[in-house]
């Protein structure tokens, strides 16, 4: 009876995060900080410059409360919701990641993070992770070779790290989605098969896409056709696949997924998206979710961003596409979902 329970309660989730997921929800930066040194990410570009960050390192668990209450008692935030614990940094470097995700629960509230899983975060015995949705792993690749081109860590250690993730947060409850975003780089293509393998071992699900420039300032830059470091431009052609964004085609009626979707950062200040940090004032600044979206569709930063670089802006590799690749996707997820309440 026990497992029965257990199989309707990851069927629930299951449909609770396919619902959540056409809705947008809310982006808290737990951590303001990251220790991978991603040369082609504006976060990565300042550990590699040695820049320390002007935020708040980590959001402190009772301010994470009160904000998660805020946003719930202003409408941002509603059964179902979505709420990430990243945008640019790396979340398990948090030293009360696991409290978070206590709150987290207490609150009702359906989880999603990504990692680079260069640490693992202490687990206590007493840990809950039902209610976590979605747990992304990030790879730049599946060889020694291509972390040090990128993330700059120890290959082997990944692996086992997120093995120890999986094989964890299943046993404490977790029956979310896990998945494997693989940034696929013109260094890296032939070992997307391996990698593919690896994960679906492991009952994680594998999303490769085109790895692009994530750095708003550069990224502009290189759009324009102007201000790009010489350098800077001929790593571009030699790594990534860039053409894939800029001369796609997409439907003119599509809209951004972020326009749907709330951002604040460590020090607990809105921010208009993932791909800007203009402020947009504090949580108790904004009356309204109606205010809010408002603000956001008359700004010129999404007008601008929408003409020119189109809604949707990661570019996920073909060898996943067909009519009935969400149909497959969701049949996996509620598989892997399943098969957890077992082990």
């Amino acid at each position: 009876m026990t497992q029965f329970l257990k199989a309707l309660a990851a069927a629930k989730r299951f449909w609770e995060y396919q619902k959540a997921q056409k809705k947008g929800g809310v982006v808290i930066e737990i951590t303001g900080t990251c220790n991978a040194k991603c040369y082609y990410c504006q976060v990565g570009q300042d550990n590699l410059n040695h820049v320390k960050s002007t935020k708040r390192l980590y959001f402190p668990v009772d301010d994470f409360r009160k904000t998660v209450q805020q946003l719930k008692a202003k409408g941002f935030l509603s059964k179902g919701d979505i709420l990430t614990l990243y945008c640019w940094n790396e979340p398990l470097l948090h030293p009360d990641f696991c409290e978070i995700i206590k709150i987290c629960g207490e609150e009702k509230c359906l989880v999603s993070f990504s990692t680079n899983m260069s640490v693992r975060p202490k687990v206590p015995d007493n840990f809950d992770a039902a209610c976590i949705g979605n747990i992304t792993f990030s790879m730049p690749g599946f060889s020694q070779a291509s972390y040090d081109k990128i993330h700059q860590f120890d290959f082997e250690r990944i692996k086992l790290n997120i093995e120890w993730m999986v094989r964890t947060f299943r046993k404490h409850g977790c029956f979310g989605f896990f998945l494997v975003r693989f940034h696929v780089y013109q260094f890296n293509v032939h070992e997307m098969e391996l990698a593919r393998k690896w994960a679906r071992s492991l009952g994680i699900f594998f999303e490769p896409y085109y790895a692009l420039i994530n750095d708003s300032k550069k990224l502009w830059q290189y759009i324009e056709g102007e201000g790009v470091p010489y350098d800077y431009l001929m790593n571009v052609s030699r790594d990534l696949n860039m053409g894939k964004y800029l001369y796609r085609n997409v439907r003119q009626d599509c809209e951004c997924d972020s326009m749907r979707s709330i951002f604040i950062d460590s020090d607990g200040r809105l921010f208009w998206c993932c791909f800007s940090d203009m402020s947009m004032g504090r949580l108790e600044d904004i009356k309204s979710l109606e205010q809010f979206f408002k603000m956001r569709c008359n700004s010129e930063i999404c007008k601008k961003c929408l003409k020119t670089l189109k809604p949707g802006r990661f570019e996920y590799l073909g060898y996943f596409t067909g009519k009935n690749f969400h149909r497959g996707v969701g049949f996996f997820y509620l598989y892997q979902s399943l098969k957890t309440c077992f082990l």
